[in-house]
């Protein structure tokens, strides 16, 4: 109470490289749960919880990073090179230097640090984020927060979307001229704080996949309206892989961008097979399997409300989307080590034992097909 009413907290930093264990040096479920229990009690307090694993045992690994994605005021922090890239992959657009990961290690970073390494940031945090390594006290006035964070399509038209983030981004680039560059682990070269191209990218990407949420809550609704049972397009009683040859073509690693993910419309009318089957391969006859950068990024467009087919859960919000950005203009050196990453954090997700027991059918299918046309797509690349 005494830290409350001053507005204070106690940060523990722990560096561990096994599973927790009892007084004897015994491990079990039931330590591992006691342990977990602890931890949630001390949450739930001023407290701050700094973990630094020393290790990369899948086990050891697992069980840190689900508590990380659980608990507040809990952060799992490796070392610089993979933070980096855990970085990279939601936020390619900030140059993660060696002092913004010291204020991490020691819990003395700002709030707005503690999930960079998790999702992409907001647009206010990208805002705040940038106030806070540029400009001085009280001169806040010279980086514009942008006027508004859209919801819908209508917003765009309205209010163009390049027009309302033009004072932010020439302001920003004002401010990064007057910076040294830093040192970027991942491209292994120096560069900006800020890559104003990917963030631009970001902020689209966001901009777009709130407006297609929008607009597939909306236009479900409109099909459905309340007494009248939803319409749903389910599988066809085979394995959604099938016959249609996943993994036929090697996951050729190029830039996503230049498989450009299939839109939305329409997506209503097909099946749950189908709907997977446009995510996993190419347009515009679906034969050729999607690389494994591509499927990585677009997993959320099979997800509902994207996707009719499958009945919303709370489970496919914890899903931490990837920027495209972070796979483009990368050599096989630099883009390797990144898809390896992203595809262990995804598998995490989706590993059986880690999802809802309330699943629905088709929920259970899509998971399962998930699951197997991202294996199979690994394995090609990294045997």
């Amino acid at each position: 109470s005494s830290l409350l009413a001053r507005d204070k907290n106690i940060t523990v930093i722990f560096y561990t490289q096994g599973l927790p264990t009892n007084k004897k040096g015994q491990t079990s479920n039931s330590v591992r749960q006691e342990f977990r229990s602890e931890m949630r009690s001390l949450t739930k307090l001023p407290v701050n919880i700094i973990v630094r694993l020393c290790t990369d045992d899948e086990k050891v690994t697992s069980m840190f990073n689900d508590m990380d994605n659980t608990f507040d005021s809990f952060d799992v922090v490796d070392d610089y090179w993979g933070e980096a890239m855990e970085v990279y992959l939601h936020n390619p657009w900030l140059t993660y230097s060696k002092g913004l990961h010291r204020l991490r290690e020691v819990g003395l970073a700002p709030d707005v640090l503690g999930d960079l390494d998790q999702r992409s940031l907001t647009l206010d945090e990208i805002h705040q984020l940038c106030l806070m390594l540029f400009v001085w006290e009280g001169e806040s006035a010279n980086l514009p927060l942008p006027p508004y964070q859209p919801t819908s399509i209508r917003h765009l038209e309205r209010h163009s979307w390049i027009e309302s983030w033009i004072p932010f981004i020439m302001a920003l680039e004002g401010l990064l001229e007057k910076e040294k560059l830093q040192w970027n682990p991942i491209t292994k070269r120096m560069a900006p704080w800020i890559d104003l191209k990917k963030l631009q990218s970001n902020l689209k990407s966001q901009f777009e996949e709130s407006s297609d949420r929008f607009e597939a809550r909306r236009s479900f609704a409109h099909a459905n309206p309340p007494g009248r049972r939803p319409a749903r397009h389910g599988h066809r009683g085979r394995d959604p892989a099938g016959d249609k040859g996943f993994g036929r073509s090697p996951p050729a690693m190029s830039p996503i961008h230049e498989n450009k993910p299939q839109t939305d419309s329409g997506l209503s009318d097909l099946t749950l097979e189908e709907a997977i089957q446009r995510w996993s391969h190419r347009s515009p006859n679906f034969k050729r399997a999607n690389s494994l950068q591509h499927l990585l990024v677009t997993v959320p467009r099979v997800f509902p409300p994207l996707n009719h087919n499958v009945e919303e859960h709370n489970y496919f919000s914890k899903w931490k989307t990837f920027d495209k950005e972070a796979f483009s203009d990368m050599g096989d050196d630099e883009l390797k080590p990144l898809l390896y990453r992203a595809t262990r954090k995804a598998k995490f997700f989706l590993h059986p034992d880690k999802l809802p027991r309330d699943l629905t059918e088709n929920q259970t299918i899509l998971f399962k097909t998930l699951w197997d046309v991202i294996t199979q797509q690994e394995s090609a690349i990294f045997g």
